[in-house]
């Protein structure tokens, strides 16, 4: 009990420091010059091909004991990731930062409907109230008109934020077995490789920005900061928390990216966004306080008399 509370401390830890470094990945994509596909599925790439060679002999373990079929199930998740990139990477290019991150800042509506339609699981009065706060912060946004957002960057944005839901819920599934290192590495290596060719079918490797050195510097903070730290530890997280639980973390990302637009790209959000922002960290905070409350209960209950019939002792 000690040992996996320790984990869950730490996947606590990952998915706060993942939440800080995602919030400047808006920011990144809009300095980056080179095209939308190619910063989607680069970013994976370098992301994946910077971890292989501390994870090699990891997936060299895993094709000896489990054959190499067992590796497939985790193009699912790699796909839906590339997915979600290229989708999101194009709408924060049509759309302004608050905008995009806050159209993104919804995915706890979406998970709601995964958790009761794929995991059966009930939700409190307290947690649909958190959910309402938060659709409500999305409702208010697109109420207001949103800072230089158009119709289809904030439909590439909700896509986008589909594609993550659809993500997380796959990596649950999936990720059982394998070590963290070796799943992420293997997921951004087969997310970049499969979109990739989405990327040069329109034609984007012939643009002028490859000799942008700028453009360079941006791609590899993506990398390495927004993916490799950032949805790396969401991905860790899940492995400890319901994925609704670290969608709700997601809701602070707003933000954090409307402070580093202001402060990189000077985009100030009109005042009319603002209870948006009140929305959504009232949203969060009632959820884990909620969680929190609930999970105490539970480690209490399952300390002195066990896991109820039909329960679990997990919160």
């Amino acid at each position: 009990m000690p040992e996996q509370l320790q984990r869950r401390t730490r996947a606590l830890l990952f998915l706060c420091v993942g939440t800080l470094t995602f919030g400047f990945s808006s920011v990144l994509i809009r300095l980056c010059a080179l095209p939308s596909g190619m910063v989607a599925s680069l970013r994976m790439l370098i992301a994946g091909l910077v971890l292989l060679p501390f994870v090699t002999p990891g997936i060299r373990a895993i094709v000896r004991g489990r054959g190499i079929r067992s590796l497939l199930p985790l193009l699912v998740p790699g796909l839906l990731l590339g997915l979600h990139f290229h989708l999101w990477v194009a709408g924060v290019r049509q759309t302004s930062v608050a905008t995009a991150t806050f159209i993104f800042a919804t995915n706890p509506v979406l998970f709601a409907v995964a958790e009761l339609a794929v995991y059966r699981r009930r939700l409190s009065a307290a947690d649909w109230f958190a959910i309402a706060l938060a659709a409500a912060g999305g409702a208010w946004l697109m109420a207001s008109g949103g800072s230089g957002s158009s119709l289809a960057g904030a439909a590439l944005c909700l896509a986008a934020t589909v594609m993550f839901v659809l993500y997380l819920v796959a990596s649950e599934k999936v990720s059982s077995g394998t070590p963290h290192p070796t799943y992420v590495c293997l997921i951004y290596l087969a997310g970049g490789l499969l979109t990739l060719p989405l990327a040069l079918a329109r034609g984007e490797a012939m643009t002028p920005a490859w000799t942008d050195g700028s453009a360079w510097l941006a791609l590899a903070a993506l990398a390495l900061l927004s993916t490799l730290v950032g949805h790396a530890s969401n991905t860790y997280a899940v492995r400890f928390f319901p994925p609704i639980l670290v969608s709700f973390t997601t809701l602070l990302e707003p933000i954090l990216s409307s402070i580093a637009a202001l402060a990189v790209l000077g985009e100030r959000p009109p005042t009319a966004e603002y209870p948006s922002y009140a929305l959504f960290a009232a949203a969060t905070a009632l959820f884990l306080a909620a969680r929190w409350v609930r999970g105490r209960s539970t480690r209490s209950r399952c300390s002195t008399r066990g896991p109820a019939p039909g329960k679990s002792c997990r919160p």
